[in-house]
């Protein structure tokens, strides 16, 4: 699949979760959303399933953890959002919490069969459920497994980079 990181941000722009961002917030994502093509390019033309989304996921975590994506968004808040603490407390506490979301996947994706049967779920319900937040367009791809990772980053990839 040829998919630009202007694609995936064209996108995201039109997501009414990601525009309740902060703008300052939204323009440091910019350069690390545009770098999806570029990091992962081999897993553009995957099926959508659990293991791939997962898989994705991780990608663009590692991604960000390891370009600094979380003291750049940090650098951007005004002083009186840190109360009494240091903005460099913020930053070591947030990397923190970044890592371990980024060892929860990685459990997760090792370990699908078990996590879904904890959930009381199987794959197809899960991807179905408002956790993985699928819209109308893209679930319909799904259905008809015509819906790949690239696909779900040309049309939705709030589903990817939303990581809560």
């Amino acid at each position: 699949m040829n998919l630009t990181g202007q694609q995936i941000w064209d996108a995201l722009n039109k997501d009414p979760e990601f525009l309740k961002k902060p703008e300052n917030e939204r323009e440091v994502s910019r350069p690390f959303i545009e770098a999806i093509p570029s990091f992962a390019q081999d897993q553009l033309d995957l099926p959508f399933n659990l293991q791939n989304l997962l898989n994705i996921k991780i990608s663009f975590l590692k991604y960000c953890s390891e370009k600094g994506f979380i003291n750049d968004v940090i650098d951007t808040w005004p002083e009186e959002k840190f109360f009494w603490f240091s903005k460099d407390y913020f930053k070591n506490s947030l990397n923190a919490l970044f890592e371990n979301m980024l060892s929860a996947y990685v459990v997760m994706a090792n370990n699908i069969p078990k996590c879904l049967k904890k959930l009381g779920v199987n794959e197809e319900e899960f991807l179905n459920s408002e956790d993985v937040g699928l819209n109308e367009e893209t679930r319909n791809l799904y259905v008809t497994n015509e819906l790949t990772i690239g696909k779900l980053l040309e049309l939705q990839p709030m589903v990817i980079i939303q990581n809560d």
